[in-house]
């Protein structure tokens, strides 16, 4: 895995800034280093290693809203465009994710209440609890978080958009 250095994260942060000015959006780029497990669950996705430290690079924007799009998919979209074009550079380019105004931080938070009041009521019913449907990458932090939960099991039902996590006691 290619190490965190400051050329990597400069170049990254070069090329958020390039994105931003051709498409005519102000903001500014703050890097932070993600150390593993922290936030593992809002800033992982299926390219990256869960277990080992990673770039976040935060947008401070007025315009957050056409940057973020609906549900998250512009920032997911933005983010994979990023990876892209960085890697045109440096084809060894270090893991790191994009947020937005703390968006994916803030959707996290409120995604990790959704599932901590779900295993309660899944624990306190003895029943299968039903989320609300929710894109790919909400429905596997909810799994991330609820994995840790041996006495409960997590299966996602359904077919996109409306697939849904189903949060259901273990059977022992």
């Amino acid at each position: 895995m290619p190490e965190i250095n400051e050329n990597s994260i400069e170049l990254l942060k070069q090329t958020i800034d390039q994105i931003l000015k051709k498409i005519g959006i102000n903001g500014q780029v703050f890097a932070r280093i993600v150390e593993p497990f922290e936030d593992q669950r809002v800033f992982t996705n299926s390219l990256e290693s869960e277990n080992n430290e990673t770039i976040v690079f935060n947008i401070k924007t007025d315009e957050a809203n056409i940057l973020i799009g609906r549900n998250g998919e512009n920032l997911l979209a933005l983010q994979h465009l990023i990876r892209i074009l960085a890697r045109r550079h440096d084809e060894k380019i270090i893991p790191f994710n994009l947020d937005i105004n703390n968006y994916r931080k803030e959707k996290g938070e409120k995604l990790q209440t959704i599932a901590e009041i779900a295993a309660k009521r899944a624990r306190e019913t003895g029943q299968r609890i039903i989320l609300n449907p929710m894109p790919s990458y909400e429905r596997r932090i909810v799994h991330l978080f609820l994995s840790q939960e041996k006495d409960l099991i997590t299966e996602s039902e359904g077919i996109d958009p409306n697939r849904k996590i189903t949060v259901k006691p273990s059977v022992a």
